[in-house]
Protein backbone atom coordinates (compact mmCIF):
# COMPACT_ATOMS: atom_id res chain seq x y z
CA UNK A 1 0.00 0.00 0.00
CA UNK A 2 1.83 3.45 -1.15
CA UNK A 3 -0.09 5.12 1.45
CA UNK A 4 2.63 3.30 4.28
CA UNK A 5 4.93 5.90 2.74
CA UNK A 6 3.36 8.60 4.26
CA UNK A 7 2.21 7.00 7.89
CA UNK A 8 4.20 8.99 10.37
CA UNK A 9 2.54 12.51 8.24
CA UNK A 10 -0.58 10.66 8.53
CA UNK A 11 -0.13 10.54 12.39
CA UNK A 12 0.83 14.07 12.97
CA UNK A 13 -1.98 15.22 11.74
CA UNK A 14 -3.70 16.76 14.67
CA UNK A 15 -7.47 16.93 12.89
CA UNK A 16 -7.73 20.55 14.21
CA UNK A 17 -9.81 21.85 11.65
CA UNK A 18 -8.46 24.79 10.19
CA UNK A 19 -8.31 23.45 6.14
CA UNK A 20 -11.89 23.45 6.28
CA UNK A 21 -13.42 26.57 7.26
CA UNK A 22 -10.93 29.12 8.29
CA UNK A 23 -11.30 32.48 7.51
CA UNK A 24 -8.76 35.08 8.77
CA UNK A 25 -8.68 38.07 6.84
CA UNK A 26 -5.39 39.63 8.55
CA UNK A 27 -3.17 36.43 6.94
CA UNK A 28 -5.59 37.11 3.59
CA UNK A 29 -7.95 33.65 3.86
CA UNK A 30 -11.81 33.27 3.10
CA UNK A 31 -12.52 29.79 3.97
CA UNK A 32 -10.44 26.93 2.57
CA UNK A 33 -11.13 23.69 0.60
CA UNK A 34 -13.44 24.19 -2.56
CA UNK A 35 -15.05 21.03 -2.92
CA UNK A 36 -16.12 20.93 1.18
CA UNK A 37 -17.55 24.56 0.63
CA UNK A 38 -20.15 22.76 -2.01
CA UNK A 39 -20.79 19.38 -0.36
CA UNK A 40 -20.21 20.46 2.93
CA UNK A 41 -19.67 16.92 4.30
CA UNK A 42 -16.21 16.97 6.74
CA UNK A 43 -14.90 13.89 4.95
CA UNK A 44 -14.21 16.36 1.28
CA UNK A 45 -11.53 18.45 3.78
CA UNK A 46 -8.27 17.40 4.36
CA UNK A 47 -9.11 16.42 7.98
CA UNK A 48 -11.65 14.08 6.75
CA UNK A 49 -9.32 12.71 4.13
CA UNK A 50 -6.10 12.46 6.31
CA UNK A 51 -9.21 10.90 8.91
CA UNK A 52 -9.74 8.07 6.58
CA UNK A 53 -6.25 7.66 5.33
CA UNK A 54 -5.53 7.03 9.59
CA UNK A 55 -8.43 4.05 9.63
CA UNK A 56 -6.94 2.90 5.98
CA UNK A 57 -3.50 2.23 7.58
CA UNK A 58 -5.26 1.20 10.77
CA UNK A 59 -6.90 -1.11 9.05
CA UNK A 60 -10.61 -0.25 10.20
CA UNK A 61 -11.26 0.86 6.67
CA UNK A 62 -10.34 -0.75 3.07
CA UNK A 63 -10.30 0.51 -0.32
CA UNK A 64 -13.88 0.14 -1.73
CA UNK A 65 -15.89 1.99 -4.63
CA UNK A 66 -17.30 4.51 -2.29
CA UNK A 67 -14.56 5.52 -0.79
CA UNK A 68 -12.74 5.82 -3.71
CA UNK A 69 -15.31 8.70 -4.76
CA UNK A 70 -14.58 10.70 -2.25
CA UNK A 71 -10.78 10.27 -2.47
CA UNK A 72 -10.72 11.83 -6.12
CA UNK A 73 -13.24 14.67 -5.18
CA UNK A 74 -10.43 16.55 -4.13
CA UNK A 75 -8.93 19.21 -6.38
CA UNK A 76 -4.89 19.20 -4.74
CA UNK A 77 -5.26 23.05 -5.34
CA UNK A 78 -2.84 22.80 -1.54
CA UNK A 79 -4.82 25.53 0.20
CA UNK A 80 -5.07 22.99 2.44
CA UNK A 81 -1.35 22.91 3.20
CA UNK A 82 -1.50 26.40 2.76
CA UNK A 83 -3.38 27.20 5.63
CA UNK A 84 -1.30 24.52 7.54
CA UNK A 85 1.95 26.78 7.86
CA UNK A 86 0.88 28.61 11.32
CA UNK A 87 4.51 30.50 11.25
CA UNK A 88 4.04 31.57 7.30
CA UNK A 89 0.75 33.07 8.30
CA UNK A 90 1.78 35.37 10.85
CA UNK A 91 4.39 36.04 8.91
CA UNK A 92 1.41 37.05 6.06
CA UNK A 93 -0.56 39.05 8.39
CA UNK A 94 2.85 41.58 9.07
CA UNK A 95 4.26 41.65 4.88
CA UNK A 96 1.77 39.70 2.93
CA UNK A 97 2.13 36.81 0.76
CA UNK A 98 4.94 38.16 -0.77
CA UNK A 99 7.07 38.38 2.58
CA UNK A 100 5.72 35.28 3.39
CA UNK A 101 6.91 33.37 -0.38
CA UNK A 102 10.35 34.03 0.67
CA UNK A 103 10.12 32.71 4.10
CA UNK A 104 11.22 28.89 3.42
CA UNK A 105 14.43 30.56 1.96
CA UNK A 106 15.29 32.61 4.85
CA UNK A 107 14.64 30.29 7.64
CA UNK A 108 16.24 27.44 5.88
CA UNK A 109 19.91 27.83 7.06
CA UNK A 110 18.18 28.42 11.09
CA UNK A 111 17.15 25.14 10.35
CA UNK A 112 13.42 25.68 10.81
CA UNK A 113 10.63 24.66 8.71
CA UNK A 114 7.22 25.73 7.61
CA UNK A 115 6.14 21.82 6.91
CA UNK A 116 2.64 21.72 6.99
CA UNK A 117 0.94 18.42 6.86
CA UNK A 118 1.47 17.00 3.20
CA UNK A 119 -2.53 15.99 2.94
CA UNK A 120 -2.38 16.74 -0.94
CA UNK A 121 0.48 13.94 -0.82
CA UNK A 122 -1.86 11.25 1.44
CA UNK A 123 -4.31 12.22 -1.17
CA UNK A 124 -2.15 11.29 -3.68
CA UNK A 125 -1.42 8.29 -2.29
CA UNK A 126 -4.28 6.83 -1.95
CA UNK A 127 -5.73 7.82 -5.44
CA UNK A 128 -2.58 5.55 -6.06
CA UNK A 129 -3.28 2.45 -4.45
CA UNK A 130 -7.27 2.73 -5.69
CA UNK A 131 -5.60 3.09 -9.42
CA UNK A 132 -3.81 0.07 -8.65
CA UNK A 133 -6.87 -1.82 -7.67
CA UNK A 134 -9.13 0.06 -10.79
CA UNK A 135 -11.12 2.14 -8.29
CA UNK A 136 -10.85 5.45 -9.72
CA UNK A 137 -13.75 6.52 -11.59
CA UNK A 138 -14.48 5.85 -15.41
CA UNK A 139 -13.46 9.35 -16.32
CA UNK A 140 -10.02 8.58 -15.29
CA UNK A 141 -9.72 5.58 -17.11
CA UNK A 142 -10.83 7.18 -20.43
CA UNK A 143 -8.80 9.68 -19.96
CA UNK A 144 -5.82 7.04 -19.03
CA UNK A 145 -7.11 5.16 -22.15
CA UNK A 146 -6.77 8.36 -24.38
CA UNK A 147 -3.03 9.34 -23.25
CA UNK A 148 -2.14 5.50 -23.96
CA UNK A 149 -3.37 5.97 -27.57
CA UNK A 150 -2.30 8.87 -28.32
CA UNK A 151 0.08 10.81 -26.07
CA UNK A 152 -1.91 13.55 -25.08
CA UNK A 153 -4.76 14.38 -22.51
CA UNK A 154 -7.78 15.04 -25.30
CA UNK A 155 -6.61 11.67 -27.28
CA UNK A 156 -5.40 13.97 -30.44
CA UNK A 157 -3.71 12.97 -33.61
CA UNK A 158 0.12 13.21 -32.58
CA UNK A 159 0.86 14.51 -36.15
CA UNK A 160 -1.40 17.44 -35.13
CA UNK A 161 0.49 18.52 -32.01
CA UNK A 162 2.70 21.30 -33.85
CA UNK A 163 0.57 22.46 -36.22
CA UNK A 164 0.39 25.76 -34.20
CA UNK A 165 3.62 26.24 -34.64
CA UNK A 166 3.35 26.24 -38.61
CA UNK A 167 5.13 29.85 -40.39
CA UNK A 168 6.59 30.55 -36.63
CA UNK A 169 10.58 30.05 -38.60
CA UNK A 170 11.26 28.54 -35.02
CA UNK A 171 15.01 27.09 -34.89
CA UNK A 172 15.44 23.35 -35.50
CA UNK A 173 17.54 22.63 -32.92
CA UNK A 174 18.62 24.56 -29.75
CA UNK A 175 20.17 24.26 -26.06
CA UNK A 176 16.22 26.01 -24.89
CA UNK A 177 13.06 23.89 -25.46
CA UNK A 178 9.41 25.29 -25.15
CA UNK A 179 7.04 22.66 -23.32
CA UNK A 180 4.09 23.72 -25.39
CA UNK A 181 1.90 21.38 -23.51
CA UNK A 182 -0.98 19.41 -24.34
CA UNK A 183 -3.46 22.49 -23.66
CA UNK A 184 -1.73 24.98 -25.71
CA UNK A 185 -1.13 22.45 -28.67
CA UNK A 186 -4.44 21.53 -29.15
CA UNK A 187 -7.15 23.64 -27.52
CA UNK A 188 -5.59 26.50 -26.98
CA UNK A 189 -2.69 27.34 -29.99
CA UNK A 190 -2.96 31.11 -29.52
CA UNK A 191 -1.30 30.83 -26.14
CA UNK A 192 1.76 29.21 -27.76
CA UNK A 193 1.48 31.37 -30.31
CA UNK A 194 2.04 34.40 -28.42
CA UNK A 195 4.93 32.49 -26.56
CA UNK A 196 6.37 31.76 -29.34
CA UNK A 197 6.14 35.37 -30.47
CA UNK A 198 7.24 37.17 -27.01
CA UNK A 199 10.53 34.76 -26.91
CA UNK A 200 11.40 35.57 -30.30
CA UNK A 201 11.59 39.46 -29.49
CA UNK A 202 13.38 38.64 -26.29
CA UNK A 203 16.07 37.62 -28.28
CA UNK A 204 15.67 33.95 -27.07
CA UNK A 205 16.76 31.13 -29.43
CA UNK A 206 14.86 27.74 -28.86
CA UNK A 207 13.33 24.68 -30.77
CA UNK A 208 10.49 22.43 -29.77
CA UNK A 209 10.03 18.47 -29.14
CA UNK A 210 9.81 16.83 -32.11
CA UNK A 211 7.51 13.92 -31.09
CA UNK A 212 6.97 16.19 -27.48
CA UNK A 213 3.91 13.79 -25.18
CA UNK A 214 1.75 14.70 -22.12
CA UNK A 215 4.17 15.73 -19.03
CA UNK A 216 2.16 13.24 -17.25
CA UNK A 217 1.19 16.20 -14.57
CA UNK A 218 -3.16 15.25 -14.33
CA UNK A 219 -1.69 11.63 -14.51
CA UNK A 220 0.79 11.88 -11.51
CA UNK A 221 -2.61 14.05 -10.00
CA UNK A 222 -4.64 11.40 -9.95
CA UNK A 223 -2.69 7.90 -8.85
CA UNK A 224 -1.78 6.80 -12.49
CA UNK A 225 2.02 7.21 -11.73
CA UNK A 226 2.69 4.03 -13.90
CA UNK A 227 1.54 5.80 -17.05
CA UNK A 228 2.78 9.16 -15.77
CA UNK A 229 6.24 7.93 -15.96
CA UNK A 230 5.76 6.32 -18.85
CA UNK A 231 5.00 9.64 -20.53
CA UNK A 232 8.09 11.47 -18.63
CA UNK A 233 10.04 8.93 -19.58
CA UNK A 234 9.44 9.57 -22.93
CA UNK A 235 10.11 13.70 -22.84
CA UNK A 236 13.07 12.96 -20.90
CA UNK A 237 14.53 10.97 -23.88
CA UNK A 238 13.97 13.77 -25.91
CA UNK A 239 15.45 16.46 -23.52
CA UNK A 240 18.93 15.16 -23.20
CA UNK A 241 20.75 17.84 -24.84
CA UNK A 242 18.69 20.73 -23.44
CA UNK A 243 19.79 23.13 -20.91
CA UNK A 244 16.22 25.27 -20.12
CA UNK A 245 12.71 24.09 -20.54
CA UNK A 246 10.40 26.27 -20.78
CA UNK A 247 6.90 25.34 -19.81
CA UNK A 248 3.67 27.38 -20.92
CA UNK A 249 1.22 25.03 -18.49
CA UNK A 250 1.41 25.70 -14.51
CA UNK A 251 0.41 21.91 -14.10
CA UNK A 252 3.65 20.58 -16.59
CA UNK A 253 5.80 23.09 -14.95
CA UNK A 254 4.97 21.78 -11.34
CA UNK A 255 5.04 17.98 -13.06
CA UNK A 256 8.71 18.49 -14.19
CA UNK A 257 9.96 20.57 -11.29
CA UNK A 258 8.30 17.71 -8.43
CA UNK A 259 7.33 14.38 -10.25
CA UNK A 260 9.90 13.75 -12.56
CA UNK A 261 12.96 14.40 -10.37
CA UNK A 262 11.14 11.38 -7.99
CA UNK A 263 11.76 8.71 -10.29
CA UNK A 264 14.82 10.60 -12.46
CA UNK A 265 16.85 12.43 -10.24
CA UNK A 266 17.69 15.65 -10.22
CA UNK A 267 16.64 17.35 -13.85
CA UNK A 268 19.71 17.84 -16.38
CA UNK A 269 18.15 21.23 -17.63
CA UNK A 270 16.43 24.53 -16.06
CA UNK A 271 13.26 24.26 -15.69
CA UNK A 272 11.25 27.80 -15.56
CA UNK A 273 7.79 28.84 -16.26
CA UNK A 274 7.07 31.31 -18.77
CA UNK A 275 6.13 33.89 -16.89
CA UNK A 276 9.32 33.96 -14.82
CA UNK A 277 11.20 34.18 -18.26
CA UNK A 278 8.89 37.28 -19.29
CA UNK A 279 9.74 38.65 -15.46
CA UNK A 280 13.32 38.40 -15.98
CA UNK A 281 13.15 40.26 -19.25
CA UNK A 282 11.07 42.88 -18.45
CA UNK A 283 13.69 43.36 -15.33
CA UNK A 284 16.93 43.81 -17.53
CA UNK A 285 15.09 45.79 -20.22
CA UNK A 286 14.84 43.21 -22.97
CA UNK A 287 11.22 43.18 -22.88
CA UNK A 288 9.65 46.31 -23.42
CA UNK A 289 6.22 47.36 -24.24
CA UNK A 290 4.89 49.67 -26.68
CA UNK A 291 1.26 49.43 -27.22
CA UNK A 292 -1.36 50.04 -24.78
CA UNK A 293 -3.93 47.23 -23.43
CA UNK A 294 -6.75 49.40 -21.79
CA UNK A 295 -8.43 47.19 -19.46
CA UNK A 296 -9.60 46.54 -16.29
CA UNK A 297 -8.02 43.06 -15.16
CA UNK A 298 -7.93 40.71 -12.23
CA UNK A 299 -5.36 37.46 -12.25
CA UNK A 300 -6.60 34.17 -11.60
CA UNK A 301 -3.39 32.39 -9.85
CA UNK A 302 -2.85 28.79 -11.32
CA UNK A 303 -3.07 26.04 -7.87
CA UNK A 304 0.21 24.78 -9.50
CA UNK A 305 2.41 27.54 -9.90
CA UNK A 306 1.01 29.54 -7.10
CA UNK A 307 1.02 27.15 -4.13
CA UNK A 308 2.23 24.71 -5.53
CA UNK A 309 5.78 25.95 -6.61
CA UNK A 310 5.63 29.51 -4.85
CA UNK A 311 5.31 31.77 -7.73
CA UNK A 312 3.35 34.96 -7.29
CA UNK A 313 5.33 37.95 -8.09
CA UNK A 314 6.47 37.19 -11.69
CA UNK A 315 3.02 37.28 -13.47
CA UNK A 316 1.83 40.29 -11.75
CA UNK A 317 5.49 41.57 -12.72
CA UNK A 318 4.61 41.23 -15.97
CA UNK A 319 0.93 42.46 -15.95
CA UNK A 320 2.05 45.33 -13.96
CA UNK A 321 4.25 46.31 -16.98
CA UNK A 322 1.59 46.07 -19.46
CA UNK A 323 0.84 50.12 -20.44
CA UNK A 324 -2.77 50.70 -20.15
CA UNK A 325 -3.27 47.82 -18.35
CA UNK A 326 -5.11 48.29 -14.63
CA UNK A 327 -4.59 44.93 -12.45
CA UNK A 328 -7.51 44.41 -9.71
CA UNK A 329 -6.89 41.98 -7.31
CA UNK A 330 -10.10 39.31 -6.07
CA UNK A 331 -10.10 38.58 -2.44
CA UNK A 332 -9.01 36.01 -1.64
CA UNK A 333 -6.21 35.94 -3.96
CA UNK A 334 -2.69 34.29 -3.99
CA UNK A 335 -1.79 32.39 -1.59
CA UNK A 336 -5.36 32.67 -0.62
CA UNK A 337 -7.10 32.15 -3.52
CA UNK A 338 -9.82 30.13 -4.11
CA UNK A 339 -9.01 27.08 -6.74
CA UNK A 340 -11.39 27.96 -10.19
CA UNK A 341 -11.93 23.85 -10.31
CA UNK A 342 -9.74 22.56 -13.07
CA UNK A 343 -7.36 20.59 -10.59
CA UNK A 344 -6.42 17.71 -9.33
CA UNK A 345 -8.38 15.78 -12.44
CA UNK A 346 -11.55 16.86 -11.60
CA UNK A 347 -12.41 18.02 -14.64
CA UNK A 348 -12.46 14.05 -15.97
CA UNK A 349 -13.32 12.65 -12.73
CA UNK A 350 -16.22 14.88 -12.12
CA UNK A 351 -16.53 17.54 -14.95
CA UNK A 352 -20.19 19.03 -13.67
CA UNK A 353 -18.27 19.79 -10.61
CA UNK A 354 -15.39 21.08 -12.18
CA UNK A 355 -17.99 24.02 -13.49
CA UNK A 356 -19.85 24.31 -10.28
CA UNK A 357 -16.19 24.97 -8.75
CA UNK A 358 -15.82 27.69 -11.27
CA UNK A 359 -19.36 29.11 -11.28
CA UNK A 360 -18.35 29.26 -7.29
CA UNK A 361 -15.37 31.99 -7.81
CA UNK A 362 -17.38 34.34 -10.14
CA UNK A 363 -18.71 36.76 -7.49
CA UNK A 364 -14.91 37.38 -6.75
CA UNK A 365 -14.49 37.94 -10.34
CA UNK A 366 -17.59 40.26 -10.73
CA UNK A 367 -16.75 42.18 -7.10
CA UNK A 368 -13.51 43.47 -8.84
CA UNK A 369 -15.55 44.96 -11.99
CA UNK A 370 -12.71 43.39 -13.81
CA UNK A 371 -13.97 43.10 -17.69
CA UNK A 372 -10.76 40.26 -18.49
CA UNK A 373 -9.30 37.63 -16.19
CA UNK A 374 -5.99 37.28 -16.96
CA UNK A 375 -4.29 33.51 -16.21
CA UNK A 376 -0.64 32.08 -16.46
CA UNK A 377 -1.66 28.65 -17.68
CA UNK A 378 -3.59 27.38 -20.70
CA UNK A 379 -5.61 25.08 -18.82
CA UNK A 380 -6.81 27.61 -16.28
CA UNK A 381 -7.73 29.64 -19.47
CA UNK A 382 -9.72 27.08 -21.09
CA UNK A 383 -11.58 26.11 -18.06
CA UNK A 384 -13.08 29.84 -16.97
CA UNK A 385 -14.04 30.11 -21.31
CA UNK A 386 -16.43 26.89 -19.84
CA UNK A 387 -17.17 28.28 -17.08
CA UNK A 388 -18.39 31.73 -18.21
CA UNK A 389 -20.26 30.19 -21.04
CA UNK A 390 -21.99 27.60 -18.57
CA UNK A 391 -23.18 30.83 -16.99
CA UNK A 392 -23.38 33.29 -19.65
CA UNK A 393 -20.93 35.57 -18.69
CA UNK A 394 -18.86 38.19 -20.92
CA UNK A 395 -15.67 38.43 -19.26
CA UNK A 396 -12.67 37.80 -21.43
CA UNK A 397 -10.05 35.57 -20.67
CA UNK A 398 -6.44 35.46 -22.05
CA UNK A 399 -3.14 34.04 -20.59
CA UNK A 400 -0.78 36.64 -19.52
CA UNK A 401 1.47 36.10 -22.51
CA UNK A 402 -1.36 37.02 -24.77
CA UNK A 403 -1.29 40.10 -23.62
CA UNK A 404 2.39 40.35 -23.70
CA UNK A 405 2.40 39.99 -27.28
CA UNK A 406 -0.59 42.62 -27.78
CA UNK A 407 1.46 44.95 -25.54
CA UNK A 408 4.79 44.41 -28.00
CA UNK A 409 2.32 44.10 -30.84
CA UNK A 410 2.36 41.67 -32.21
Amino acid sequence: MRLEILKEDVWQCNHCSMCSEMVCDQAGFYKVCPVYQLMEFENYTARGHNTIALYLLEGSLNYNRELAEVIFKCTTCKLCEEVCKPMGNAVAGLGGYGLKSIMDAVIKPMQIEMKPIPSVAIMEAMRTDCVEQGLEPDGLKELAARVTASGNIYGKPAADRLQWAAGLNLASQAPTILFAGDTAAYEAPEVAQAAARVLQRIGISFSLLSDERASGAVLFRTGNIVLGEKMARHNLDLLKSALEVICLSAGDYYSLSTDWPKFAGSMPFKVNHISMVLADAIKDKRLRFSKNVPVNATYEDPCYLGRGMNQYADPRIVLKAIPGLTLTEMYPTAHGAWCCGNCGGIPDSDPELSIKLGVRKLSLIEATRASLVATSCPEVKVHLKKVFAHARKTVEVKDIVELAAQAIGE
